[in-house]
């Protein structure tokens, strides 16, 4: 399938993210470059956002259940990095604000809105609902089913 990608080298590093500290090795790099890209040297990534078919390839397990456990483990790595990531490749909270406000602009702020929530600079809206309210008083229960019955035709 992807054997032939392109997937650079990168030293392992330690990183503390939320005080838990990991070791990000070449194999997890490898497995979020084959998570994260749509292309792989212009052609289209057909695991693209499959953690288990990534754990497939990249960790050499033959064993479904297996490589599920380590793509599970590797996507809750990944989410827990978010700022992380977002740091490194230069954004910071000026530059999504910027985004934000070019979004709003155009009118798709919508989009802008979920993914800060999604990275914690913002918090989600309460719902509004409508609250269903008895108002019925069930004191008149007994004249309302006698009416409700003498409507119908019955005794």
């Amino acid at each position: 399938m992807v054997e032939d990608a392109q997937i650079v080298e990168v030293q392992p590093q330690n990183v503390e993210i939320d005080k838990i500290k990991f070791r990000e090795t070449l194999k997890f790099k490898r497995w979020t470059k084959l998570f994260l890209s749509k292309m792989i040297d212009d052609k289209v990534n057909p695991l693209y956002g499959n953690a288990t078919k990534c754990a497939l390839a990249v960790y050499g397990t033959k064993s479904y259940m297996t490589a599920a456990g380590i793509g599970s483990i590797n996507y809750k790595k990944l989410r827990s990095m978010k700022e992380y990531i977002l740091d490194n490749e230069g954004y910071g909270i000026a530059d999504l604000m910027k985004i934000g406000l070019a979004k709003v602009l155009k009118g798709n702020y919508q989009d802008w809105e979920s993914f800060m929530i999604q990275m914690g600079y913002m918090q989600p809206q309460p719902k509004v609902g409508v609250a269903i309210q008895n108002n019925f008083n069930m004191a008149d229960l007994q004249t309302a089913v006698a009416q409700s019955r003498k409507e119908r035709g019955l005794q």
